[in-house]
């Protein structure tokens, strides 16, 4: 009560034009400091949200992340499992076979195996086997028969495809890279 009496008398020996300044310059405070404590309010908002925003987008980028992860864990699974079936697996032996079972063994002219160095596959404790073969003088129905063939392993793929048609002729001869993949000791030996 005190305190009002004082406040109370204080006011008291103003006069109107003094109280109506005085009133301003407590206002205008009010206002000032009201202000710039939203305009540092706003600011703080604006800054979380782009900090907010930034986070959203990392947290997508680590989900599409894991989520290949995943694929890629099974293809893994996948490789090892088919890989684990039939560890003598020779791709020659592979397309010998495969010519003598669509009889095509006449239209080829050479074939060359090698072992692909990319450097991924070798961390990861595999070896590529290609081998490239060349087919002369076919006719579309053989090398979509074979084409078809080769896709129907799991084991081996096709890597590259080169049909150069004969002018003279309705055959091609056909240029052909196929793959499969190998632990890297059983590569040495293919």
């Amino acid at each position: 009560m005190k305190f009002l009496n004082k406040y109370k008398h204080f006011l008291e020996e103003f006069d109107d034009k003094k109280q109506l300044r005085t009133l301003f310059v407590v206002l205008g405070l009010l206002v000032l400091f009201g202000g710039f404590f939203l305009y540092r309010y706003t600011g703080m908002v604006k800054t979380l949200k782009k900090q907010m925003s930034s986070l959203n987008i990392a947290r997508r980028e680590t989900q599409s992340l894991l989520s290949k992860n995943a694929v890629v864990d099974k293809q893994r699974t996948t490789v090892e499992t088919m890989l684990s079936k039939d560890k003598s697996f020779k791709i020659i032996e592979y397309f010998k076979t495969v010519l003598d079972k669509l009889k095509l063994n006449a239209y080829r002219t050479s074939e060359k195996t090698s072992i692909n160095d990319t450097e991924g596959v070798r961390r990861s404790g595999y070896e590529e086997v290609n081998l490239v073969v060349q087919l002369t003088n076919m006719n579309m129905r053989q090398v979509v028969d074979l084409l078809f063939e080769i896709e129907q392993s799991e084991r081996v793929y096709t890597k590259k495809l080169e049909i150069v048609h004969s002018k003279t002729n309705p055959v091609v001869d056909l240029n052909l890279t196929i793959g499969t993949l190998l632990k890297k000791a059983e590569a040495e030996g293919s």
